[in-house]
């Protein structure tokens, strides 16, 4: 038998309930003898009360009610018992003894919707009949009823297993998205790394093919004059364009790794601007492209990086020269829009598609990357303005009609610095080539100069570029040989690498300090950083050079540093 099923008749050991309601103990025990079987569970009851207290929380199969009895007769007890839920539809069977009474009461139990109407005595096969009738359909509704409960839980399982298993599939697919998205994402990674190191090596190559080629037609005598001078600007102009590659490489690697940081100052925003549209003239003029500033006059200052800035600036007037072409214009705007200022680079070059637009700051991104490109660069000068950008509180966006109808790069940086501010008292920085002026040039006849460096190649040039300014100069490749020849000569200015195997330029500074000399030393390193440069600082150097070094600057440093500026 389903579980259900003796759940609903377990009071009488799975045997079914017949509710026999008479007041007289004689009739009860007669209909007991009648009904009487094995499957069946025959429960009295004295009085109407009884039967419905009962029927609270039992089921029966039929009810064999008598209609005569005391306080509460058999209509009433029916009546009652249709009116509740839980018993409104079980089966009533009226008994009476009294059938000259019947009309009235037989009208009234049918309307009550009893299911029959027996006159005592009662014939025991018709009763036993009847009531086997409504036992049978007692059982084959639990039946059901069971069966209903088992389909339910059947299919809410089912219905449960169907929305896990559209859950799983779901997060499968979703899963599988993912890892096709992360898929197509390193793939594009790998793609830009492999377009990007190819790039490198040609941007790297390229110059060095062009630099080695003309040193070895220099060393061949076999060029005049004229000759050797192109031959030497031409490799002063391949090293200071690989230099500009490995500045960008650093800069990205110091954004990357949050190394990075901003001298910040009050500056004259229109000045920096103007310093570096300025620099980039003489380019533009060479290849016959327009440029225009149109600057508004009025005086604001900013808390900039001026230096920074101005690569900012640079970058982007640099690259609107180098996508236009001859002919083409280059247009520099700064305003002053609702307290911010707002600074515009247009140009009316190559622009840039639709499908590019999202990607132009991205790094290593460049609209061609093919060899068949036709202009150079790595593709990081616009990750880095718009790096320095942020840094600098502001917003850059760039517009373009699409390709052939230019581009305009747009910065918005926060307000300036209140106007009531004098302008005499804002900090400003001074740099070595600043400090040194047409009126006070280096002088560094007879100065001692002792420079360390484990790089043969680096210690000659240095050596070389200080004696020709009539220096007296004295090298050493090690902390150990440093100190040796410091006991044995005493130098008037230490200029040293940090990077060295063994005890680096750290360690030789801090031994030279300790031992009480207080000879000033100049720090020399590939670390172009502003931390790198505090940290030399912070280690007893009184001066910061990143390599490469241009003479003059290495001259006009240690000059200043010694007092040889006259």
């Amino acid at each position: 038998m389903l579980k259900s099923l003796g759940v609903a008749m377990k009071n009488g050991n799975g045997k079914i309930n017949i509710l026999l309601v008479d007041d007289n103990p004689a009739n009860l025990l007669s209909l007991e003898t009648v009904l009487q079987a094995p499957d069946r569970n025959l429960v009295r009851a004295f009085s109407g009360g009884e039967a419905l207290k009962y029927l609270l929380n039992k089921d029966a199969a039929v009810i064999l009610l008598d209609v005569r009895m005391p306080n509460m007769d058999g209509i009433e007890t029916a009546a009652l018992i249709r009116g509740r839920e839980r018993t409104r539809d079980v089966p009533i069977i009226f008994l009476t003894a009294y059938d000259s009474a019947g009309g009235a009461y037989v009208t009234q139990g049918y309307a009550l919707g009893a299911v029959d109407y027996i006159t005592k005595p009662v014939d025991p096969d018709a009763l036993k009949s009847k009531v086997a009738v409504f036992v049978e359909l007692f059982r084959k509704t639990e039946q059901i009823k069971a069966l209903y409960a088992d389909l339910q839980r059947h299919a809410a399982a089912l219905e449960q297993e169907i929305a896990d298993r559209k859950r799983a599939e779901k997060e499968r697919a979703e899963s599988l998205l993912r890892a096709q998205a992360a898929q197509a994402k390193a793939e594009e990674a790998n793609r830009l790394k492999d377009e990007f190191l190819a790039t490198v090596s040609h941007e790297l190559r390229a110059p060095l093919t062009a630099m080695l080629g003309w040193v070895a037609l220099i060393r061949g005598d076999r060029l005049d004059k004229e000759c050797k001078e192109r031959a030497l600007e031409t490799v002063e102009r391949n090293t200071r364009a690989q230099k500009k590659l490995v500045d960008d490489l650093l800069d990205v690697s110091s954004i990357i790794t949050g190394n990075f940081s901003l001298d910040i100052e009050a500056t004259d925003l229109a000045s920096v601007i103007e310093s570096a549209v300025e620099s980039v003239r003489s380019e533009a003029e060479a290849k016959g492209v327009r440029l225009q500033k149109d600057l508004d006059p009025a005086v604001h200052m900013f808390l900039l990086d001026p230096n920074r800035f101005q690569q900012v600036i640079w970058n982007l007037v640099q690259n609107a020269v180098k996508f236009t072409p001859a002919g083409g214009s280059v247009e520099v705007r700064l305003r002053y829009l609702k307290g911010q200022a707002e600074i515009e680079v247009i140009d009316t070059g190559v622009g840039i598609a639709p499908e590019f637009l999202p990607f132009v700051f991205d790094r290593f991104r460049q609209a061609n990357g093919s060899i068949t490109r036709l202009h150079g660069g790595l593709g990081l000068g616009l990750t880095i303005v718009r790096s320095l950008v942020e840094m600098h509180g502001g917003t850059i966006v760039v517009e373009s009609a699409g390709e052939g109808k230019g581009s305009t790069f747009k910065i918005t940086l926060p307000p300036p610095l209140p106007e009531e501010l004098p302008v005499d008292e804002l900090p400003a920085a001074e740099t070595v080539q600043e400090a040194v002026t047409l009126d006070l040039a280096p002088k560094l006849s007879g100065l001692r100069v002792l420079v360390v460096d484990d790089q043969v190649d680096m210690r000659d040039l240095l050596a070389t570029i200080l004696c020709l300014e009539g220096a007296e100069v004295r090298t050493a490749d090690s902390l150990d040989e440093t100190i040796r020849v410091m006991t044995a000569w005493s130098p008037e200015i230490i200029v040293s690498d940090i990077a060295m195997p063994g005890s680096g330029g750290y360690d030789l500074i801090r031994r030279v300090r300790d031992g009480g000399c207080n000879v000033p030393a100049i720090a020399i390193t590939a670390r172009a950083g502003v931390e790198d440069s505090a940290s030399s600082i912070a280690a007893g150097f009184q001066m910061h050079m990143p390599k490469p070094i241009e003479p003059h600057e290495l001259v006009a440093g240690i000059a200043s540093l010694t007092g040889r500026l006259t």
